[in-house]
């Protein structure tokens, strides 16, 4: 699993790849959002291209995440989220927290 935080006119893009499953890569992704807030970076976006699959420690992040964005008045957006763990985004009814977008490009415009 690897994370890989590119930022860029006060916009953070983190792109993700890998399972997430729980333990360290879940724990890797919310430590880098929690220091981007703590930083002053409130336009986040989680490139979930690279993910094929997350199992319920995986959403517990993706919950956290976007608590700590709203804690911080930020704003937490997906981008290229793929048809498994949309599915499973669907039967657990977290979808309906976050915008979702086909590409990276479109996320980051969202915050014009």
């Amino acid at each position: 699993m690897a994370v890989h935080t590119k930022l860029k006119e006060g916009i953070a893009v983190l792109k993700v790849r890998g399972d997430l499953m729980g333990g360290p890569e879940t724990m890797e992704v919310r430590k880098r959002v929690k220091a981007l807030l703590s930083d002053g970076t409130k336009n986040l976006v989680l490139d979930l291209g690279g993910v094929a699959w997350m199992n319920s420690n995986g959403m517990g992040m993706l919950m956290a995440c976007y608590s700590s964005a709203q804690q911080a008045e930020g704003r937490l957006v997906l981008s290229r989220v793929s048809p498994k763990v949309n599915q499973l985004m669907g039967i657990t009814k977290i979808d309906r927290l976050f915008d979702h977008f086909e590409t990276v490009g479109k996320a980051k415009k969202s915050f014009d």
